[in-house]
């Protein structure tokens, strides 16, 4: 039976940009709420350290490959996933204030090494509804249902092996003006 396996990947969006960007590295392409996606002009600029200290990933433990509790990696850079034939994986990015501030959206995942085992990921946009605190009453304890679009980029696993990813997005200020465009490979390898 196939199952689906959710990776969640939290950025610091606040330090990425402090630690990354310069007045002269301001994103070339065209941003704001209506960008147009890549295009072969777009400039990514790799994060710093493959991404330690700036991404944390984090899955079902009963899905990360380290053998022994000390070993899982989870919150860290980098995760070994292990999924079966048929499973699909989907990858969430988010940032670590959640929704104050500034936001970052996975703009493309590409397969490194190991493109027979999974199928190419795709970015999927779905409505989705959840819950939220009720902002008409003062009290934490109403809440009320809240529909929202879950964004994620997703693949199945084809074939027993191991697959490398490598991650583009971009960062969004919260007046949705584009501040930069953002790449690492997580290092995400999937065994089956």
């Amino acid at each position: 039976m196939s199952s689906i396996i959710d990776v969640f990947i939290l950025h610091d969006a606040a330090r990425i940009i402090q630690d990354h960007l310069k007045p002269s590295s301001q994103p070339a392409s065209p941003g704001g709420a209506k960008g147009a996606g890549s295009n072969s002009s777009d400039t990514w600029i790799p994060l710093n350290n493959g991404g330690r200290s700036y991404v944390f990933l984090v899955a079902p433990w009963n899905n990360v490959a380290q053998a022994g509790i000390v070993d899982q990696q989870e919150g860290g850079d980098e995760l070994q996933i292990t999924l079966k034939v048929g499973d699909v994986i989907r990858y969430r990015l988010q940032n670590l204030p959640l929704w104050r501030g500034h936001q970052g959206f996975i703009e493309q995942v590409d397969v490194v090494s190991g493109q027979q085992c999974l199928t190419t990921p795709v970015l999927q946009r779905r409505p989705s509804t959840s819950t939220a605190l009720d902002p008409a009453v003062q009290t934490l304890d109403q809440v009320m249902p809240i529909q929202l679009t879950d964004v994620c980029c997703e693949a199945t696993m084809i074939q027993t092996g191991m697959a490398a990813l490598s991650m583009k997005f971009r960062i969004y200020d919260d007046k949705a003006a584009l501040q930069g465009n953002f790449s690492f490979s997580p290092w995400l390898t999937i065994t089956a």
